[in-house]
């Protein structure tokens, strides 16, 4: 458990840090306090933390209501598009996890490497790609 709230701790430090950079103040002090006070697991705290694409995934009752009356969704209308400020803090969460892993890979490797796992709506994919660059 102590090595679990040190790295939680470092990591939320790093991604303080990388949100100041850029004028997310509020995101950078708040970011995953979820799961300091509450315990959240990583799933649950995934589908209600706005700064991680799952928050933005449609509910599943949507998709299978859509499908009792034959319509079959595609995978990016399954996401809606997330606003600017959560796709930086996700950025800076990824960067966040990667110098508190004290990982030498850059965080837009990390991404390159893993985008084609990751579901997001079309118009996130186009900022988060414009942005990640930052991140090299």
């Amino acid at each position: 458990m102590k090595n679990k709230l040190t790295y939680l701790l470092r990591h939320k430090y790093y991604v303080a840090k990388e949100c100041f950079k850029r004028g997310l103040y509020w995101q950078g002090i708040t970011h995953d306090l979820d799961k300091i006070f509450l315990n959240r697991s990583c799933e649950e705290h995934h589908r209600r933390a706005k700064h991680h694409a799952e928050y933005w995934a449609v509910s599943q009752y949507v998709v299978d209501i859509a499908k009792v009356y034959g319509y079959t969704l595609p995978t990016y209308i399954c996401y809606w598009p997330m606003p600017h400020k959560y796709i930086m803090e996700m950025l800076c969460d990824w960067e966040g996890a990667r110098l508190a892993n004290r990982s030498n890979k850059s965080t837009y490797d990390w991404y390159m490497e893993h985008k084609d796992d990751m579901q997001l709506h079309p118009e996130s994919r186009k900022i988060l790609e414009k942005e990640i660059i930052k991140f090299r």
